[in-house]
């Protein structure tokens, strides 16, 4: 027995999903982080993609690579005692950073018996005493 469907007067259009295809192209930004007054390369720079989640940090030899999705990212690089950077990519895809030391002023400290604190949260005498009488 053989069937035959005859189909008249319809006419067949492509299907497309309509499910978004949400991997953007990724664009390989790549560089070396640098101390301006040494020129020493840095390990452990936070470098993150402003706006997102997206990070990275820089190897032993300062070195770092981060995907970004749009050439006009700016990247964020941050490291403690140093100056956080805010660089622009402007399209580039090879961004080498130096960074420079902050100057921070650090609060008086106590050294008691069992910890450290600041002086104005010890309750009780403070004496100051130079290192020659110690």
């Amino acid at each position: 027995m053989v069937v035959l469907f005859l189909l008249v007067g319809m006419v067949f259009q492509p299907v497309y999903s309509s499910t978004k295809n949400n991997d953007q192209q990724q664009i390989r930004i790549t560089g070396t982080v640098t101390d301006a007054e040494t020129g020493n390369p840095m390990p452990g720079v936070n470098i993150q993609v402003k706006g997102t989640t997206v990070g990275a940090i820089t190897d032993e030899d300062g070195k770092y690579v981060i995907n970004v999705t749009d050439r006009n990212s700016i990247l964020i690089f941050s490291f403690i005692g140093y100056d956080t950077k805010e660089v622009p990519l402007a399209g580039r895809v090879l961004l080498d950073v130096t960074m420079s030391p902050t100057v921070t002023d650090l609060d008086e400290v106590v050294v008691v018996g069992y910890s450290t604190q600041k002086k104005a949260n010890v309750i009780g005498s403070v004496t100051s005493l130079p290192g020659a009488t110690i």
